[in-house]
């Protein structure tokens, strides 16, 4: 039985833009968000 290791999530991740919020599900970190623009940040690494 394959146990997913939640350290290490597999694709596709989850990417969320810092101006809008908006959320896409893609395998590789898009550059810019296609709604605003905004930079996109990866969910699955942890922000302190």
């Amino acid at each position: 039985m394959h146990v997913p290791d939640p350290y290490h999530p597999e694709p596709p991740y989850v990417y969320e833009c810092t101006a809008c919020a908006i959320r896409l599900r893609a395998e590789h970190q898009p550059e810019f968000c296609p709604d605003c623009g905004g930079q996109m940040a990866d969910l699955s690494v942890p922000r302190e």
